[in-house]
């Protein structure tokens, strides 16, 4: 669904650029413990991802994307408090499709968790809430989970059809069912692609 959505705004995937592009993060991991830094450096069309703890290295690997000008960025997705490393690999006119490393709260270890895909996203009591938009007059919610040890799963998605002052004319549930009525109902209210305590890449 996640690449269906990018194909459905009708403007072709963002073409892969040439130059290389790098990037440092630091992971703060709880109770003060040894901060993990993370060197990501485009090639072609790949990030190579490297991990560091204490100035070893500790993980190293490759993410394949199609926009190596793309930087990864932190961002909690699962909720247990520690950030994990989100790594762009599709883009449309507006939505970004992520491969998502979650990050161990105790040893640091990134592992894949997956692709999840929208221009913003938030924390939900049901999972992660990834808010994207399909057209001018239309926008979608949709509310992933991930399993200990698995890949991100699809819950379920709200489409919202709003009208020229972007207020909510038509609210299609029909990919929803599995989601709690009250999310549902809360969602479907907003104006405009609005997703309260939303977070997202850091803007230049």
């Amino acid at each position: 669904m996640i690449r269906t959505l990018l194909a459905a705004l009708a403007i072709g995937l963002a073409a892969p650029l040439a130059q290389a592009a790098d990037t440092t993060l630091t992971l703060r991991l709880p109770g003060g413990g040894t901060a993990l830094t993370i060197r990501a450096a485009s090639q072609g069309g790949a990030w190579t991802i490297r991990s560091f703890a204490g100035g070893a290295e500790r993980q190293r690997f490759r993410v394949e994307t199609e926009v190596p000008e793309g930087l990864p960025w932190l961002g909690d997705a699962n909720a247990d408090g520690t950030a994990d490393l989100w790594v762009p690999v599709a883009q449309g006119n507006v939505n970004t499709v992520y491969r998502i490393f979650l990050a161990n709260p105790q040893t640091g270890r990134l592992t894949a968790a997956g692709e999840v895909g929208g221009l913003a996203f938030a924390q939900e009591g049901a999972g992660l809430v990834a808010l994207g938009r399909s057209s001018c007059c239309a926008f979608g919610y949709t509310v992933f989970s991930f399993p200990p040890g698995g890949e991100a799963t699809e819950l379920g998605a709200i489409e919202v059809e709003i009208n020229e002052a972007g207020r909510p004319i038509r609210c299609d549930l029909a990919a929803a069912a599995s989601l709690p009525r009250a999310l549902t109902q809360r969602y479907c209210r907003l104006a405009n692609g609005e997703l309260p305590g939303s977070f997202g890449p850091p803007r230049n």
